[in-house]
């Protein structure tokens, strides 16, 4: 149990200083089998290691990883219970997932440097551009709903996606705008202001949906689900 309590600690830490997701998920996936191998080597339980390990972070880490390394880490690991389910699993499992591993220490070690010496693009670019061709798609899509029939669709029913689509474009159009507005006098930057009001607005929200499962208002795939949600949107508005 001390081996994956530490391990959980020392993963949280590094998680805190880690701010990309690949880096985030190979870290993840990388220390459980540290907590096992070191366990078994001092005579204890690996797997006992490991379930406090995952318990500790499931509880404790959260806040610790990005909403990109949270989504990625999720499919990763969703990825690995797949695979456990099919034949031959332990072989497949050990494969897969060193595949996984070395696709994501070569990613999250080269893709930042690749795309400075390549000079590809800056990330606040490739987000205002992402941001750009977001707001456009939902727009064509509004514009798609928008003259749709009664006789073909209930007026319910059209009325609840106009107004998603158009709640999602004025809320891209008021951020983009946001964004691009002049710092103040006293020199604040607007985009940060707006990043950082977000980053709270998201924090909140994780906050409620953690505190709802361990108060059991709601079971843990419903607030996983929710989770995925957030960390989501959270994704699509701060990039």
């Amino acid at each position: 149990m001390l081996t994956g309590l530490l391990a959980g600690v020392v993963a949280q830490l590094a998680l805190a200083r880690i701010r990309d997701a690949y880096a985030e998920t190979t870290v993840t996936v990388l220390v459980p089998f540290v907590a096992y191998v070191g366990a078994d080597h001092l005579r204890g339980s690996g797997v006992l290691a490991v379930l406090v390990l995952g318990l500790y972070l499931r509880s404790r880490a959260h806040h610790a990883t990005t909403s990109q390394g949270w989504l990625l880490g999720r499919s990763v690991w969703s990825y690995a219970d797949f695979l456990v389910g099919l034949s031959r699993r332990d072989d497949i499992v050990v494969v897969a997932m060193s595949c996984v591993l070395v696709t994501l220490l070569v990613q999250g070690l080269t893709l930042a440097p690749s795309t400075t010496w390549l000079r590809v693009g800056s990330e606040d670019d490739d987000s205002r551009s992402v941001a750009r061709l977001r707001r456009e798609a939902a727009t064509t899509a509004l514009e798609e709903i928008r003259p749709i029939e009664p006789e073909h669709l209930a007026d319910t029913v059209r009325r609840a996606a106009v107004l998603q689509y158009e709640g999602y474009v004025s809320a891209q159009t008021a951020m983009e705008e946001a964004r691009r507005a002049e710092a103040s006098e006293d020199e604040r930057d607007p985009a940060e202001q707006l990043r950082k009001v977000l980053r709270r607005a998201t924090d909140v929200e994780r906050q409620h949906v953690l505190d709802s499962r361990r108060r059991d208002t709601v079971s843990a795939e419903v607030a996983d689900r929710a989770l995925r949600d957030v960390e989501t949107h959270a994704v699509r508005d701060l990039g």
